[in-house]
């Protein structure tokens, strides 16, 4: 959806760095995006990946990223920056 939305991972971001980036541009998502950045950086390096309120915050935060960033696919509040 980031990609789509013309905010996709460059080969080099880490989780964070990508959640940081992404979330500068989606601000009133921001904790959210952060929240799944940490997630994601705990099941890449983490022998026993996301687990308890981690994982559960991480699933709430994916439900409302996700609707702001459909929304914002189909009604955009504003141009797109070019990739």
């Amino acid at each position: 959806l980031a990609a789509r939305l013309g905010r996709p991972r460059r080969p080099t971001d880490t989780p964070i760095e990508f959640a940081q980036r992404l979330a500068a541009s989606l601000p009133g998502v921001a904790s959210e995006i952060s929240d799944l950045g940490g997630a994601y950086s705990q099941w890449c390096y983490r022998p026993d990946g996301v687990v308890g309120a981690d994982r559960h915050r991480a699933d709430d935060a994916w439900r409302t990223v996700r609707r702001v960033m459909v929304r914002e696919l189909l009604w955009p509040r504003r141009a797109r920056p070019a990739t």
